[in-house]
Order: structure tokens, then sequence, then C-alpha cells
């Protein structure tokens, strides 16, 4: 909002491209081993072609999607953790609504 702008990036260059695609993620867990199982986690890392990790968990009882890790452009960590997962809700059209330039 301080400068008025909306900086919009292709879902193809974020890893979120990635782990929307179902089939990639299960023949990642198919054809690999996990580079790390704790008492609530087993974690998964997947290295694309720029040579960008991604490491992806599930819950490590019941096996459900719990999150990802990366870097951003500036190698900071980011990390999305997912807490309260529900699975199969239908999803109104404007539940998430993309702000104008004008609006801001």
């Amino acid at each position: 909002k301080k400068y008025k702008k909306i900086y919009s990036y292709p879902i193809k260059s974020t890893p979120l491209f990635f782990i929307l695609k179902k089939e990639k993620i299960i023949n990642l867990v198919r054809k690999t081993q996990p580079v790390e199982i704790n008492s609530n986690l087993i974690k998964f890392e997947f290295i694309n072609k720029k040579k960008d990790k991604l490491k992806i968990f599930f819950d490590k009882n019941s096996l459900e999607f719990k999150g990802w890790k990366t870097k951003d452009a500036y190698d900071n960590n980011v990390s999305f953790i997912i807490n309260n997962l529900k699975i199969n809700n239908q999803i109104v059209d404007d539940f998430f609504i993309i702000p104008q330039e004008s609006d801001l």
C-alpha cells in the first residue's frame, strides 16, 4: 500500500506451482527417501533445474500435507505451515479478492 503498487508473479516461477501438481508430489514421495523423519513430520526435498530447494512436510501419523519450506529471491527462508487443514470444502468465487491498484 505504501507505494500503491501490486506486484504479480507468474505462478510457474513459484514453489506453489510444483505443490499444486499432485502427480509430481506423488512421484517425489515414491521415488525418493525422506530427508528427515521426526516425531511429528516426514520431510521430503525437491531440487529443480535451477538448483532451488523445496522441502515438503507431511504429518507422520495421518500422512496429510502439512506445508513447505523454501528460500525467496533474497535467500530468506520462507515457510508455509498448514495448521487447520480442511479437505474438499467448497470455496465461493469471491473468497479471494485481488485488489486493484486504484483501491490502494
